[in-house]
């Protein structure tokens, strides 16, 4: 197994680290044979996506499969925080997982490291038996937060992400659960949303209806406006500064397309990273979000929304 860990001091924005030094642990032998059966794993109730690389035994065979397209190289230590062009910093994921770890890397790791909030990394493949395709990547970045991510890559952990197919039934009133004390951030986070989601819904059906009866009539848009407000109230800080109401005929957010890839930890605060998909006339939309969250008299509150991509972060809610 590798393992890669890099001290990131003075890194400023534009600015490159020195190169990286890799230290190698032995892969332990090779472990019993996985018995947990797709029905033990967590898994949702849709079609089940089981991907298998145990066969792959050799660099060769790794190889061999990312110039079929089935496996991409990524570099376990990136290049932008250091790491070597070298067949020791090389591994091969699937590519959903390679282009997951490279978002991470560049678009979410990097610019906390730009800001000072993280100054080291490291990246661990976690492997199942003599498979030379990791099953999981840990990364840990320290520094004045704490940041931790999971990327399971294939085997018994592996969840496929769903994503919303088509227009959800509306809800005929619109009313907000609000989240109760001690929530996990996880609960806090589905819970909004779910609401969310419900508030979306609701006002898209209500505007296609209203504009269909009455064309040219927009008196219904300070109801929604109002649902939003309380909704905003129901989950941000006192003074949130909302960029406004916007909603489409699929939600941004739902616990069927979103799910946690990251999360950072400084005392009582949160960054929360998401990853959304949605899949629009066949095709896959995936949105990344980063949630800042405060602890406030036992609930957490949303203190700012951004919607991330490989441009930077803008707030949204």
């Amino acid at each position: 197994m590798w393992n890669w860990l890099k001290r990131l001091s003075g890194l400023t924005s534009g600015e490159q680290p020195a190169a990286s030094v890799a230290t190698m642990q032995e892969k332990p032998a090779a472990s019993a044979t996985v018995t947990q059966t797709l029905e033990d794993a967590p898994r949702h109730a849709a079609s089940v996506v089981v991907l298998d690389f145990s066969h792959i035994l050799t660099p060769q065979q790794a190889q061999a499969a990312s110039e079929q397209g089935v496996l991409s190289m990524n570099y376990a230590m990136p290049l932008e925080l250091g790491g070597v062009e070298a067949a020791l910093n090389q591994m091969y994921l699937p590519p959903e997982a390679a282009e997951l770890k490279q978002f991470l890397d560049l678009h979410i790791i990097l610019p906390l490291c730009q800001e000072g909030l993280l100054d080291s990394y490291s990246a661990d493949p976690q492997y199942l038996g003599d498979s030379q395709i990791p099953q999981a990547v840990a990364i840990q970045c320290g520094g004045k937060w704490d940041f931790k991510a999971k990327l399971v890559c294939w085997g018994p952990e592996f969840v496929p992400q769903e994503g919303l197919l088509e227009v959800r039934e509306a809800p005929q009133v619109f009313q907000i659960r609000p989240p109760a004390p001690q929530l996990s951030v996880e609960k806090f986070l589905e819970s909004f949303w779910l609401d969310y989601a419900d508030w979306n819904d609701w006002a898209y059906a209500l505007s296609e209806r209203i504009e269909a009866e009455n064309p040219g009539q927009y008196e219904h848009y300070n109801e929604i406006d109002a649902a939003y407000a309380g909704l905003l109230q129901a989950y941000c800080v006192a003074d949130f500064n909302s960029s406004g109401a916007s909603f489409d005929s699929i939600s941004k957010h739902h616990p069927r397309t979103e799910s946690i890839i990251a999360q950072a930890q400084s005392g009582d605060a949160r960054l929360i990273y998401t990853r959304s998909l949605s899949i629009v006339e066949g095709t896959r939309l995936t949105s990344f979000y980063e949630y800042q969250l405060q602890q406030q008299a036992g609930v957490w509150r949303i203190v700012q929304l951004n919607y991330v991509n490989d441009e930077g972060k803008w707030g949204i809610l």
